[in-house]
């Protein structure tokens, strides 16, 4: 049986690692920088077992392992910085005990190179995928899935609300060279991705990513001494964005620890209770523009 560990996929987001697959069925999508304007999503998910192929599998950094710490989840990965495989989760020297996650690098079993991509003319880093159940066996192995993760820590309500501003459009742009927008679909209340201007489609079901939850989260970013890699302080608070239902609302974000979740509230302190669904968070930096109309 399924214990319920949560388990967080690293994703390649490059225009020529396109389209993704198995990202529909994530609970939270994060995006954050992971150098010089190129991005990677984290993809979170409470049971696997409905992914048939997950990917392109990306390299980790050291923002996706403090996600990955705050829900107790498996990092998936192939990979990574310097810093992040050392265990470092931002710019601080300081490293993570008993890191839960399964490198492509040492335990390729789990893993496969898809045959079509190659075939296709896709660069070989393009063609690393991953089925759930491969990866529920490799958590099943190594022993990691021995027991449950600590959940999301979100409050949801299945309700609309008509606070904020309005909102049809959102768009992060990370760096000239890589922006992620969404336009708001009345008809089913979520809002539809887009990236590098063209639909989020997901390789496995052919349809275009959608969010009941769009977040923004502002934190304080700085670059590696080498100039190669973005760290991000995600302990701490901060200021940030929710868009749902087609409104926009400034919230604050606060995490005391390393391994504790993150809090939304509203400015005066109460919880941020979110739309029932799936929710896309972009971890920026302060400078990062968040357009919305």
């Amino acid at each position: 049986p399924w214990s319920g560990q949560i388990t967080a996929v690293m994703i390649d987001t490059l225009w020529n690692a396109l389209p993704q697959h198995g990202l529909t069925h994530a609970n939270i999508l994060y995006e954050a920088e992971v150098e010089s304007g190129v991005t990677s999503f984290l993809a979170v998910y409470s049971d696997l077992s409905k992914v048939s192929m997950v990917g392109p599998i990306a390299k980790t950094r050291t923002v996706f392992n403090s996600v990955a710490l705050s829900y107790d989840a498996v990092l998936i990965h192939s990979g990574g910085s310097t810093s992040a495989l050392e265990g470092h989760y931002d710019s601080s020297a300081e490293t993570i005990i008993n890191w839960k996650h399964i490198d492509e690098v040492s335990a390729s079993q789990y893993f496969y190179r898809d045959e079509q991509r190659r075939n296709e003319g896709y660069t070989y880093a393009h063609t690393l995928f991953a089925s759930g159940m491969s990866l529920r066996q490799g958590l099943s192995e190594t022993k990691l899935d021995a027991t449950a993760g600590k959940g999301f820590g979100l409050q949801f309500v299945d309700a609309t609300t008509d606070s904020g501003k309005k909102a049809d459009s959102i768009t992060v742009t990370f760096k000239s060279n890589k922006s992620t927008s969404f336009a708001y679909d009345i008809s089913t209340g979520k809002y539809k991705m887009s990236q590098i201007g063209k639909d989020a489609v997901d390789g496995n079901t052919g349809t275009t990513l959608s969010f009941e939850n769009v977040i923004a989260l502002y934190t304080d970013q700085t670059r590696s001494a080498d100039g190669t890699h973005e760290f991000f302080n995600t302990i701490g608070s901060g200021e940030g964005y929710l868009a749902m239902n087609g409104k926009i609302v400034p919230i604050l974000w606060s995490r005391e620890s390393l391994r504790s979740p993150f809090v939304y509230t509203n400015g005066d302190g109460t919880p941020v209770s979110l739309s029932v669904g799936n929710s896309y968070v972009a971890i920026v930096g302060t400078k990062t523009p968040i357009s919305y109309k």
